[in-house]
C-alpha cells in the first residue's frame, strides 16, 4: 500500500469536499421565465429542494429530474473513500459523475409547483464547481489503495 497514493487520495478527497462547500453558495444555473433571465439558483438551494424533480419527472425528463440523485451518491462516496470501501467508492463516485453530467443533457427545470418548466439558458459556476467536486472524489477513488488480503 503505497503511503503517497493515500495522501493524494486524501488530498483529492479534501478538495472534493471544498469544491462542494464553495459551490453551495454559487448559481447552479440560469433559466428563462417570465420572458427574463433568472440567475439565482444557488447551491443550497438546488441541493435541499432538487429531489422534488423527480415528481416533475414528466415535464422535465429524466436528465435533470434524476440528476440531484448525484448528491447522495456523492456524500456515501466520501464515506467509502474514508474508510477502506474503494469498490463501493469507485461505484458511487462513477454513478455520481454520469448523473451530474447528464445534468448538461436536461433543457428545462420545475422551479414552482403552479408554473410550467422554465428552460435552462446556461450553467453558473456552481454547477461547474459541483461537477468538479464529484470528478475529484472520483479521482480520488480512483487512487485510493486497495486493501491488500494476506495470502491464503
Amino acid at each position: 500500500m503505497s503511503p503517497d497514493r493515500r495522501r493524494s487520495s486524501r488530498a483529492l478527497l479534501a478538495a472534493s469536499v471544498i469544491l462542494f462547500v464553495a459551490s453551495l453558495t454559487q448559481n447552479g444555473f440560469c433559466l428563462l421565465t417570465g420572458g427574463a433571465e433568472r440567475c439565482d439558483n444557488y447551491g443550497i438551494a438546488v441541493v435541499g429542494l432538487g429531489w422534488m424533480e423527480t415528481l416533475f419527472i414528466g415535464d422535465v425528463g429524466p436528465f435533470v429530474a434524476l440528476s440531484w440523485f448525484a448528491n447522495p451518491c456523492l456524500v456515501l462516496g466520501w464515506a467509502f473513500l474514508l474508510g477502506t470501501g474503494r469498490r463501493v467508492a469507485l461505484v458511487l463516485t462513477g454513478l455520481a459523475t454520469a448523473l451530474s453530467l447528464a445534468f448538461l443533457l436536461g433543457n428545462s427545470v420545475q422551479i414552482s409547483e403552479g408554473g410550467g418548466p422554465s428552460p435552462i439558458t446556461s450553467h453558473g459556476a456552481g454547477y461547474w464547481l459541483w461537477l468538479g467536486s464529484i470528478v475529484l472524489a472520483l479521482a480520488s477513488a480512483l487512487l485510493m489503495p486497495g486493501v491488500r488480503r494476506p495470502p491464503a
